[in-house]
């Protein structure tokens, strides 16, 4: 996998590397050893699949204040996705600073948020 550090400190694109045979393909999505080199959290509290019924749907931003900070892992497994990420963090030298991405099954990326940046898709 291939980490890509965003202008938001703690923010990273990721770019799975698959091993394609011709049976199909298989990605990584997540390994603790590859997230700790890039010091991101390892800790797995809970995983979550969303799903839009209609195309256009936005999902507001979210996120959760301290001491309730979470830190999320998103892929967009079908379809595609515009996701925003605002850092809500007052101490961040980043602080209020956005980014944008496109997540698609198609370039099978996906994107790491520290707690304290909130995102909407």
């Amino acid at each position: 996998m291939k980490f890509y550090e965003q202008k938001i400190k703690g923010v990273w694109l990721l770019e799975p590397e698959p091993f394609k045979d011709d049976r199909g393909a298989l990605s990584r999505q997540y390994c603790m050893r590859e997230f700790k080199e890039h010091n991101i959290e390892t800790r797995i509290c809970q995983t979550n699949l969303s799903q839009n019924f209609h195309k256009h749907t936005l999902r507001g931003f979210h996120y959760q204040i301290k001491p309730y900070g979470e830190h999320k892992t998103l892929f967009c497994l079908n379809g595609a996705i515009y996701d925003v990420v605002v850092d809500l963090r007052p101490e961040s030298a980043t602080f209020l600073d956005w980014i944008s991405i496109e997540l698609s099954s198609t370039n099978q990326l996906g994107l790491h948020l520290p707690a304290g940046c909130a995102n909407a898709f």
